[in-house]
């Protein structure tokens, strides 16, 4: 357990600069060459101009677990402008079940003090959903200060009458990022 303690701040401070480094360049000049853009110049553009919460998976990152015990899902998103204090933004997450076993899945999202959760707080029930077949879902928040925040995820899943929870963290750098990485969807409302 001390040690899970350890690693968590470690593990999502690893996730909030890949999704920094992800959300940089190409947004502002289409031309912009470099990063990790690689040879995705195609599908960015291609996802620009899908409906929000239609992204290819392969332009989505993956969301941070801190542990691996819990069911066996994949949250992905994607942020598709750098966040800025005052400004709405959607957020693409695609929910992937990765075991046909599950009866039902839903999704509770919880915002930080400092991001106002604007909509799209639950998916609601979602009954047998397909191994391997994303369930698309929009957020949309608006940050109120500058920092680094962690939107969660809490995917429960039920099967032959148990249920089990996994806490996803979705980094979110608002405005240059000042502050520490202490603020987690967790603390609001609880």
């Amino acid at each position: 357990m001390r040690k899970e303690k350890r690693f968590f701040p470690a593990l999502i401070a690893l996730a909030a600069t890949l999704c920094a480094l992800a959300g940089c360049g190409s947004a502002d000049d289409p031309n912009a060459g470099g990063g990790s853009g690689g040879g995705k110049t195609h599908r960015l553009h291609k996802a620009t101009s899908a409906k929000p919460g239609q992204n290819d998976l392969a332009d989505m990152v993956a969301a941070v677990s801190a542990t691996k015990s819990g069911p066996a899902v994949d949250v992905r998103f994607n942020l598709p402008s750098k966040p800025e204090v005052g400004q709405p933004l959607s957020i693409a997450v695609a929910i992937v079940a990765r075991s046909p076993s599950f009866d039902s899945m839903a999704v509770a999202f919880q915002a930080p003090e400092g991001i106002q959760l604007v909509a799209g707080a639950q998916t609601g029930i979602l009954a047998k959903p397909a191994e391997g077949d994303p369930v698309r879902h929009e957020l949309k928040i608006i940050p109120q200060h500058d920092g680094i925040y962690l939107v969660t995820a809490i995917v429960t899943v039920t099967t032959a009458n148990e249920s089990s929870s996994r806490t996803y963290a979705i980094p979110v750098i608002a405005g240059p990022g000042s502050g520490s990485l202490a603020k987690t969807g967790a603390t609001k409302g609880t």
